[in-house]
């Protein structure tokens, strides 16, 4: 794997966050079942969080993490990940978090991957604060499927 800055893994990790609200709106407007719809409008508005992440922090720390560069490139999600994953065309409400959980699971392999690099102290707990978050969401949705909310 080639070197690369993470800034080019933060500008990826916004578009493939952005194309899962694109996913998202899709299946909600494709879907009859109101559960599943529901559940699609709340998984967009929650998959943003290395937006509102870097937004967090002072201007100065957010250039130094972003001009730091990386060892190696690791394993990217992007547009082959939605062919992964297999949604009806009437998708039900636990088929949309059982998405929605194997999505986070490809941006935390790549944050993990990250936070594992020798980048320094601020990028790696970047990283490590965005893997936290997205197990918590993980957790989240894993309850909320198991409760049966929707």
């Amino acid at each position: 794997m080639r070197a690369t800055s993470i800034a080019e893994i933060i500008e990826h990790a916004e578009k493939f966050e952005q194309d899962l609200v694109e996913f998202y709106r899709g299946i909600s407007n494709h879907t009859s079942h109101e559960g599943a719809r529901m559940v699609t409008d709340y998984i967009a508005l929650h998959t943003r969080h290395i937006k509102e992440m870097l937004s967090e922090l002072p201007e100065e720390k957010r250039q130094h993490i972003c001009s730091i560069p990386l060892s190696y490139k690791p394993a990217i999600p992007g547009k082959q990940c939605f062919e992964f994953i297999e949604l009806p065309d009437d998708a039900t409400a636990d088929d949309v978090l059982e998405a929605a959980i194997s999505f986070d699971e490809y941006l935390l392999q790549m944050y993990r991957c990250v936070a594992r690099q020798d980048s320094g102290q601020d990028a790696k707990e970047f990283f490590e604060e965005l893997v936290q978050t997205l197990e918590r969401n993980q957790v989240e949705l894993k309850m909320i499927k198991a409760e049966n909310y929707f």
